[in-house]
């Protein structure tokens, strides 16, 4: 999942410079000057990924690695990854 994060991180930054590059060009495509990606802060939440390779998709259950939780899913097929997204006062 750090590998994940980094590249994350790497996208984020990219468009920044893209961003900035059209802001550059025509002012009017936006509503103002593009902002530099945000850090979390200290305790902050943030998006966890893991791969196809990380989790499992096993008699309708998700599994997580080093866990011993599982979720009941729909999902068939293979995985590409799985995104846990806080939201609020829950993930998703």
């Amino acid at each position: 999942t750090a590998q994940q994060t980094l590249r994350l991180l790497d996208r984020n930054w990219k468009a920044f410079f893209r961003a900035m590059k059209e802001w550059e060009k025509d002012k009017e495509k936006f509503n103002g000057r593009p902002n530099l990606p945000k850090y979390k802060k200290k305790n902050g939440r943030s998006v966890a990924i893991f791969t196809n390779q990380q989790c499992k998709i096993k008699d309708g259950h998700l599994s997580f690695p080093k866990t011993n939780l599982k979720l009941k899913t729909r999902i068939t097929g293979k995985l590409k990854e799985v995104r846990i997204i806080p939201k609020g006062s829950i993930y998703v």
